[in-house]
């Protein structure tokens, strides 16, 4: 089901590109929900930047999440 990224391959579907965080890999920056260098950081070492491809862009994670 290749359908679910919506033609975005590093896309989860939802307008988002998951990207490493360092500022919030558990290197002590704080917490990762409002370390101002991290500020989209999910927790996990993991960055959520907007996907630029253009079947996901300008699209939200609420707007474009896959409905199953």
């Amino acid at each position: 089901m290749s359908d679910e990224t919506n033609g975005c391959p590093q896309c989860f579907g939802w307008g988002f590109t998951l990207m490493d965080c360092k500022e919030c890999d558990g290197s002590g920056m704080g917490d990762p929900y409002t370390s101002p260098n991290c500020m989209e950081c999910n927790g996990t070492g993991v960055l959520e930047m907007p996907c630029k491809n253009p079947e996901c862009e300008g699209k939200t994670r609420k707007d474009n999440r896959p409905t199953t």
